[in-house]
Order: C-alpha cells, then structure tokens, then sequence
C-alpha cells in the first residue's frame, strides 16, 4: 500500500511535458524559416516582376511609338495625295467653266454673226436685182415697204431706201408717211412726222447707197387705216413715193 502510495507520488513529481514543449518549439521556428523565406520570394518575384512589367513598359512604348509613326507618316501621305487630286479637281472644274464660258460667249456671237450675215444677204441681193450694170442714174426707191400692227392703233413700218447707179456723196433727205384713215367722222389723211413733232429726227435720211427705216407710228383712236404712203424728199423736192393698201 505504501509502495503505491510512493509510486503515485513520484508520478505527480515527473513533468510529463517536455515531448510536448519540444514540438512547440520546432512549430515556432519552421513558422519563422517558413514567413521569412515566403518574404525572400515574395521580393525576389516582387523585383522580377517589377523589373520584366518595367522592360514590357519600355518595349512596348518603343513598339507603340513606331507603330504611331508608320500610321503617322501614311496618314501624312494619303493627305497630300488627297490634297493634290482635289487640287487637281478644282483646276479641272475650272477651266471646265472657263471653256463653258468661252463657248457660249462663241455662240451668242456666231448667232449674231449669223444674223448680220444674213441681212447682209438679203441687202446684197437687192443690189444685184436693183443696180443695173453701168447705170449712171441717181434716182431713189423705196423698197420692200412693210406695215403690221403691233398693238392696237400702234402702226409698224419698215422699208429699204436704196439709190441706184454709182454715188460719189452722200444723199440727204428726209421720209413723210401719208397714212390714209376711215373713222365715223369720214375719210382722212395723217401726215407723219407731224409738225413741230419730236420725232422728226427719225425721219431724217443720210446714207451712201442705202438705208434700213423702222419705227411706230401712234395712229388716233377709233380710225381704221385704209391704206399708206411712203415719200421721200430731198431739199423739199420728191424723189420717190410708194403706197401700201392694209
């Protein structure tokens, strides 16, 4: 009985912790090794990322750059090409409006040389017709006498005044119109350009060979024209008359 007795004390007395403290304190130092060599490698990867992310920076900014200045430069080019097409357009749609110009000034004048031809024609063969060969005449006559109306009581005339055979001074002279008229009061005759009128310059004659007369003559209201005269005088003495029934 005392033998347990001593047997038990002497259990109670032996520390049956020391197994136990040392795997404490292997834990304690692999933790320490273990955070120090995860810092170790956290910075060694920390300073080759850092160092590879910077040479990637670098790299790629030198790639970037050349890439912006190829595109740079082509942008450049395709702008001047741009640039001298429309150049080229512009001039082009100029002289387009240039000739365009040019043209039709051509054609209102080829219509008027036409035109001019034309009545130099039609004045040409009346000297043919009119102008006998070696005639020495200096009579006058009166061709190709026309009237229309234009508007109500508003007569038209137009006439060629030509002088036959060959002419060394100008003819002087000056036209009178006898317009024959029916209205409720009877039968009278107007007699253009009336006196005093201011008119009269337009029926004053000047020409070498011949001479083209138009002009409007302002007939009273209510009158019918029966008929009119044309008279051409030189120093008040008649020289040629020719009549035209309406």
């Amino acid at each position: 009985m005392m033998e347990q007795n001593r047997r038990s004390t002497l259990a109670r007395r032996v520390k049956p912790a020391p197994k136990l403290a040392i795997r404490r304190q292997l834990s304690r130092r692999f933790r320490i090794v273990l955070f120090v060599t995860l810092c170790t490698i956290g910075m060694a990867m920390g300073g080759i990322g850092y160092a590879l992310g910077r040479g990637m920076v670098v790299f790629g900014n030198s790639g970037e750059t050349d890439a912006s200045a190829q595109l740079q430069r082509r942008i450049d080019k395709l702008g001047a090409e741009r640039d001298r097409i429309a150049n080229g357009l512009n001039a082009s749609e100029s002289q387009l409006a240039i000739e365009r110009s040019a043209k039709e000034q051509m054609a209102s004048q080829l219509k008027a040389l036409e035109m001019e031809n034309a009545q130099l024609q039609e004045d040409l063969s009346f000297f043919e017709n009119l102008l006998p060969a070696g005639s020495v005449s200096q009579d006058i006559s009166i061709r190709r006498l026309n009237f229309d109306f234009v508007a109500p009581y508003q007569l038209r005339y137009r006439m060629l005044i030509m002088r036959h055979g060959k002419a060394e001074q100008n003819f002087r002279g000056n036209l009178q119109l006898a317009v024959d008229l029916a209205s409720n009061a009877g039968r009278s005759t107007v007699i253009f350009p009336e006196k005093n009128s201011p008119d009269t310059d337009q029926f004053q004659l000047g020409f070498r060979h011949y001479q083209r007369i138009e002009g409007i003559l302002k007939l009273p209201e209510g009158s019918q024209v029966k008929s009119v005269q044309a008279r051409v005088y030189e120093n008040g003495k008649l020289r040629s008359q020719q009549s035209a029934n309406l």
